[in-house]
């Protein structure tokens, strides 16, 4: 059962172009990262300042859905708004991490 829930995954919440030439995650990193120009500019902000890129970390996040970030409880809080909203889920949970953050 769990196989199959990681194809239907796969195959139908996260774009295609995830797992081959990983472009579909770098899309998403991209756009993760107007964002946080939108929304969260002193957090980008104080990434460029450190020359911290986006992409060390936010793309792992996309890749594995925050499976080796969260703790257990709530990567299934995650997994199942994943199952049930789609794709976007993965923006919305990047900039609360990163708006945790933002005060630090």
């Amino acid at each position: 059962d769990c196989f199959w829930l990681l194809v239907a995954i796969l195959d139908n919440l996260l774009p295609k172009t995830y797992y081959g030439d990983l472009s579909g995650v770098m899309l998403d990193v991209e756009v993760l990262n107007l964002l946080m120009e939108r929304s969260l500019k002193p957090v980008r902000d104080k990434l460029e300042l450190t020359h911290l890129p986006l992409t060390s970390f936010a793309a792992q996040w996309f890749m594995c859905a925050f499976v080796n970030v969260l703790p257990g409880p709530s990567v299934l809080r995650v997994w199942d708004c994943l199952l049930v909203d789609g794709h976007a889920v993965l923006f919305r949970v990047a900039l609360a991490l990163l708006k945790a953050i933002e005060g630090e």
